[in-house]
């Protein structure tokens, strides 16, 4: 992409900075938290379906 000749020096600076690190992080915590309770939602029902 920065070997682009089109894309000239200019813009590939302001496509260098973190833009898509910007919404990463922000889904990241927002992501940990539902993981965590649907993980354990899927792991007692299957648990209990073998045992029973």
């Amino acid at each position: 992409m920065a070997t682009r000749p089109d894309d000239t020096p200019g813009q590939t600076p302001p496509e260098t900075p973190p833009v898509p690190s910007d919404p990463g992080p922000a889904p990241v915590p927002d992501e940990a938290p539902f993981p965590g309770p649907d993980t354990d939602a899927p792991d007692t029902g299957p648990a209990e379906l073998p045992g029973l």
